[in-house]
């Protein structure tokens, strides 16, 4: 897994995920984490963007973290992998606030096969402890960004609160591979680089 690709950030000329007069601040306006989207929530021309490269959209969601609702401490104590069954499947995430934030991936360790779990949206996911990953990789979160969620990852954001909005691309009724997606928007992609020691 040494060369395995989890993050890579894009230069779309500022085009954000949401409609023009979605306040992100106030999106999710009850203490909810998680919020399942519509594509009426989205900038047309994301929708747009997305359609001339070839690809759907399979999933909308939204999920919103407070600093103070979350451990202290460098490495984040709580990950997930989205698909239970683990693997290679990427989302388009773009963050607005959460300064300073940072993502980190982890593998499990030998022995640890977490059960799967039902998110509050009803969503299905496989969480872990940090103590049961080795930490592989980490990156600053900021801007657009084609991501990882085949392996167990979170974010830790200390300074202020940040709503990540995250769109499952697909084509032909399949979630894109971390390969496919960089082979897609490898006109786009900033080539800068995470620490493979988790640090």
């Amino acid at each position: 897994m040494s060369d395995a690709v989890y993050c890579k950030d894009l230069s779309l000329n500022g085009l954000g995920p949401l409609r023009d007069d979605i306040d992100w601040k106030t999106y999710i306006a009850d203490d909810r984490y998680q919020k399942v989207m519509t594509i009426d929530d989205l900038n047309p021309k994301v929708v747009e963007l997305l359609k001339n490269l070839g690809i759907g959209i399979r999933w909308i969601e939204c999920f919103y973290l407070d600093p103070s609702k979350q451990m202290s401490g460098y490495s984040p104590d709580y990950f997930h992998i989205d698909s239970p069954g683990g693997g290679d499947y990427i989302k388009l995430n773009w963050i607005y606030g959460g300064k300073d934030s940072k993502m980190f991936w982890g593998l499990p360790k030998p022995g640890v096969d977490n059960p799967v779990q039902t998110s509050p949206a009803g969503t299905k996911y496989r969480g872990f402890h940090v103590n049961e990953l080795d930490i592989v990789y980490t990156q600053a979160v900021g801007f657009p960004s084609i991501v990882q969620i085949g392996v167990a990852h979170n974010v830790v954001n200390s300074i202020e609160p940040r709503l990540c909005v995250c769109i499952t691309p697909g084509k032909d009724n399949k979630d894109l591979t971390m390969s496919q997606a960089l082979e897609i928007f490898k006109d786009y992609i900033i080539n800068n680089e995470g620490n493979k020691d988790g640090k």
